[in-house]
């Protein structure tokens, strides 16, 4: 049963409701008896305090059941309104960029930029893109179907590098627009929880690495195992934080976002939202920045089940 709070706990109680109920009685009858002549008072004093003592603690069980039912229904409506209004958040957060690379192959091909020896590398990368779109879309939807019946969500044992490549396909073309150099090292590794959380959180580290590293920076990607957790790093060579924005990015809170160094804009709900999917698979997220020389940020998750 659902916890209530200190008031509607106190005003459902039924001993407590009982004796003030006894006790109103009891004083409402005693003013009677003031100014009415009762010939005996003693059958109105056994009733005025025994119907009280048996009626009002079955009332307010029964009432005091209903709170407790209303006030969790409220809750769940207020939880489902919240989750509807992040999952259409992030749904639009996370696909903008993919569209934006596609939008930026075709359209050389539009406006006739390239020459016909181009078109058919340029389709076949088009084409591999889209494949790595319609696969992201898959997995967001999956995601987002866990994310409205957690009870559902599975966890296990799963391989990180899928993942972590397929978002550094999606967003090819964006890194190769910026002229930022990937350095990707060992990622062959196994983490526990659930794949679908993994490839959202690192989709939206990794985009925020490519969107404040400034044109011909640089990004690293690449994992390790430490005390029974695996740890994977992303690092920019963006310019970096104070500490009153990491304080900032670390709390769930906050939304906290910044333009990129091409001016790009972000809702601050990603990285938020990953932080909280990562608590609710015995993980976290963590950072590392210094002003001028960059960012790292680490995902941590268990390599067995608690």
């Amino acid at each position: 049963m659902k916890e209530l709070n200190k008031r509607d706990d106190l005003l459902t109680k039924p001993l407590w409701v009982a004796l003030i109920s006894i006790g109103a009685s009891a004083i409402s009858y005693g003013i009677i008896l003031l100014f009415v002549d009762v010939p005996d008072p003693r059958i109105g004093w056994v009733l005025s305090l025994s119907i009280p003592a048996f009626v009002a603690p079955s009332i307010t069980f029964i009432i005091r059941r209903y709170v407790v039912m209303i006030k969790k229904q409220n809750q769940e409506l207020e939880e489902l309104n919240a989750l509807n209004k992040k999952l259409f958040s992030l749904i639009s957060h996370d696909v903008r960029s993919p569209i934006a690379s596609l939008k930026s192959l075709i359209e050389p091909l539009r406006t006739g930029q390239i020459s016909l020896d181009e078109v058919q590398p340029l389709l076949d990368h088009l084409d591999a893109q889209t494949d790595e779109l319609l696969t992201f879309l898959n997995e967001l939807l999956v995601w987002s179907k866990d994310q409205l019946d957690p009870e559902d969500q599975k966890e296990g044992l799963f391989r990180i590098a899928p993942a972590i490549q397929r978002t550094i396909r999606l967003f090819d073309e964006h890194r190769k627009d910026k002229k930022i150099k990937l350095e990707l090292g060992t990622i062959d590794l196994q983490a526990y929880g659930q794949a679908e959380t993994f490839s959202f959180v690192f989709r939206n580290l990794y985009q925020n690495a490519l969107k404040f590293t400034q044109s011909g920076g640089q990004v690293t990607v690449h994992a390790a195992i430490e005390n029974g957790h695996c740890l994977v790093h992303i690092a920019d060579s963006g310019p970096g934080m104070s500490e009153e924005s990491m304080h900032k990015v670390l709390n769930p809170a906050e939304h906290y976002s910044t333009l990129g160094s091409n001016g790009e804009r972000g809702t601050g709900l990603g990285i938020s939202s990953s932080i909280n999917y990562l608590r609710d698979h015995r993980g976290e997220l963590r950072v590392k920045s210094e002003q001028g020389k960059g960012t790292t940020f680490t995902v941590v998750l268990p390599i067995a089940a608690a």
